[in-house]
């Protein structure tokens, strides 16, 4: 069986153990020889999945065996349809997000851009990794994700994460029927802000902002459900524009790369809303539920009456969303 041991978004050479003691928290650990270290992110091959986990002491490899031979069978269904399964299971005396993604990219350009790029899960548990160990607390901790690939292109992936039970910001915003969306006191603006200051220094991205990804914590905000839009440098400018437009919010722009990255969207979007009418433009910057914005055209346009709450279907538990 073929192990690689992954830290900093790389291969770390296991004989190079000064630089394993440079980013582990708890000295080398030792495992046969490999000089393996503690929470470094380990690759291995259990055909026909591609397995990355998390080397802290658990035994993630068995949580993940018991949950595909259905032995949390009875475990609280978070989300389940055909293209995703969400579970909050209960195992070595704490609690776990389980998410089975099965989601295919259809259109030609996500296909290369994963085949170039590789997987998205996997990339973005290195990157949660290297973060973590770094002092970041917005975002739960990744230790385990299962890819099925198929000629590089990921038809199945699981994804074992810490589980948050905080509640998503939509609970606490103030509705704003004429914004298409909702309305932040100042304070919960510092509070979005500061937690996404806070991602982009890590070098992680959200990429798809609406408040079932943002967690209301007694220990500040907490961002959940990351992505990366294909580059982590275009998930970062999403981010700017999302916040600027959705909960006019201001964050810093440094950068060569991230500037670019924010013209490109600004030009690519003006050019796609010559094609659209004014209301589906609007539709862009929503914050609320697509189908309670949908909803309020029409009710505008007085085809069908207002949603009377705004829930979002797409939406499951504790900030789980189901991508479009």
């Amino acid at each position: 069986m073929r192990i690689n041991i992954y830290q900093q978004g790389g291969a770390v050479s296991p004989r190079d153990t000064q630089k394993n003691k440079e980013f582990s928290d708890d000295g080398v650990k030792d495992a046969g020889g490999a000089g393996r270290f503690s929470g470094a992110v380990i690759a291995s091959t259990h055909a026909p999945y591609r397995v990355h986990i998390k080397d802290d002491g658990h035994d993630y490899l068995a949580l993940w065996n018991d949950f595909r031979q259905g032995r949390f069978a009875g475990a609280s269904t978070l989300k389940q349809d055909r293209k995703r399964e969400v579970r909050l299971v209960e195992a070595m005396g704490r609690q776990f997000i389980i998410k089975v993604d099965r989601q295919v990219p259809k259109r030609f350009k996500s296909r290369w851009r994963q085949i170039l790029g590789g997987p998205m899960h996997s990339g973005i548990m290195r990157r949660v990794n290297r973060a973590v160990r770094q002092g970041c607390t917005v975002t739960p901790d990744i230790y385990l994700v299962a890819e099925r690939m198929e000629k590089r292109v990921c038809r199945e992936a699981c994804i074992i994460q810490e589980y948050l039970p905080d509640p998503p910001l939509w609970e606490f915003s103030r509705n704003a029927a004429d914004s298409y969306g909702f309305d932040l006191t100042p304070q919960q603006k510092d509070e979005v802000g500061k937690a996404m200051r806070a991602l982009h220094e890590h070098r992680l991205a959200l990429a798809d902002l609406n408040p079932y990804n943002i967690l209301v914590s007694g220990q500040g905000y907490k961002i959940i459900d990351l992505s990366w839009a294909g580059s982590f440098r275009i998930g970062q400018a999403l981010d700017v524009l999302n916040l600027r437009h959705k909960m006019k919010i201001r964050l810093p722009v440094r950068g060569f790369a991230l500037r670019l990255a924010l013209c490109y969207l600004s030009l690519k979007y003006k050019i796609e809303d010559l094609f659209r009418s004014p209301e589906k433009a609007k539709l862009r910057w929503r914050t609320e539920p697509l189908a309670v914005s949908t909803a309020r055209l029409r009710a505008a346009a007085g085809s069908s009456p207002a949603p009377e709450q705004a829930k979002d279907p797409e939406c499951g538990a504790a900030g789980e969303r189901k991508d479009p």
